[in-house]
């Protein structure tokens, strides 16, 4: 599933890691306290986009079997190539259970 853009508003947000290839080309990961279409909060994985002078925010793909509302955080990346970063994270099941998490970028998407 690929990543989706942010459009809506974040209560808050926690980006604990940035990796860098470039001055100019980066990728920050975490979560954000999301208040949109429910009264229960939810803290889906972020991803942050710097390309130049744009930064992008990105809700990252939900694991298989994730909790509804999302519930998934993203605590480091390592980027050592342009199109190759790994992040690794937590997420927790729909029984309330948290396991390891790790994602790939692959052709240019998570």
């Amino acid at each position: 599933m690929p990543a989706t853009v942010l459009t809506g508003t974040a209560a808050a947000t926690y980006l604990p890691s940035v990796s860098c290839t470039s001055p100019s080309a980066c990728l920050a990961v975490g979560y954000y306290r999301s208040t949109n279409k429910s009264t229960t909060p939810s803290y889906p994985g972020l991803i942050d986009t710097l390309r130049e002078t744009e930064s992008t925010a990105m809700r990252a793909p939900s694991p298989t079997g994730a909790a509804t509302p999302a519930t998934f955080t993203l605590g480091s990346i390592a980027c050592p190539g342009t199109r190759s970063c790994t992040t690794v994270g937590e997420y927790s099941y729909a029984s309330g259970k948290s396991i390891g998490l790790v994602e790939e970028l692959s052709g240019g998407g998570f």
